[in-house]
């Protein structure tokens, strides 16, 4: 189960990727970092035995990925 730090964490993403109404969508999804950040957060959440939190989480890496590469490399995870 994913401690309460990670839940912070991930919520922080995610709310850091909506709330900045002074950025366009697409720049905020490009933003650098986010989609590695969500990885590692799907990884500790698969480590701490919640697969399908990190199914969720993988599909929003997926979502943030701008580099088709990216994509595909989750797209083999998923």
């Amino acid at each position: 189960m994913a401690s309460v730090d990670d839940e912070r964490d991930y919520r922080a993403l995610v709310t850091a990727r909506f709330d900045d109404d002074a950025r366009s969508e697409s720049a905020t999804l490009e933003t650098p970092g986010i989609g590695e950040a969500l990885l590692v957060h799907a990884d500790r959440m698969q480590r701490d035995g919640d697969p399908r939190g990190a199914l969720i989480t993988l599909g929003a890496a997926r979502e943030t990925a701008t580099d088709r590469a990216h994509r595909v490399a989750i797209d083999r995870e998923l």
